[in-house]
């Protein structure tokens, strides 16, 4: 026999029976093998599916997000000074300056913000109502995403 060199086993094997015809009897053991390698084979496939599809709807919701925090980005401030309770503090001029003079601060912007109900069109819902001063669209751009 040469080295590296393997025979392959039969799957069936003939015998005589004793009354001298030829019988033949499938061998169990490579029948096991071959149904375990189908087995394997579709749960491979599966597996390979399934993390292809959830690689796809990952990347999708992640280009979801960067699109919506590209659309509604305008709206939110990089840095918000809010109470801890409550709904409205006073700040005067004096504290607006200080503020501004701040390192690393550009412009300050004072806003009033509220959760309100809507009504148009047969539809109600709730959303986000807010008040702005005239610094507001230096600070977010929001000019760029007005469409007339």
């Amino acid at each position: 026999m040469v080295a590296g060199y393997r025979r392959s086993l039969p799957s069936s094997t003939a015998v005589l029976d004793p009354a001298g015809s030829v019988v033949h009897r499938r061998d169990p053991l490579r029948l096991r093998i071959y149904t375990i390698h189908i087995i394997s084979s579709i749960a491979v496939f599966g597996i390979a599916v399934g993390t292809a599809v959830l690689l796809l709807v990952l990347s999708i919701f992640n280009g979801f997000e960067e699109l919506l925090g590209e659309l509604f980005g305008y709206f939110n401030p990089q840095v918000k000074i809010e109470l801890k309770e409550g709904k409205f503090f006073n700040i005067d001029t004096s504290q607006l300056a200080q503020i501004k003079h701040i390192d690393g601060i550009r412009q300050v912007s004072v806003t009033l913000e509220e959760i309100a109900f809507f009504e148009f069109d047969g539809n109600q819902d709730f959303g986000t109502i807010k008040g702005v001063d005239s610094y507001f669209h230096l600070i977010n751009h929001i000019d760029s995403t007005i469409i007339d």
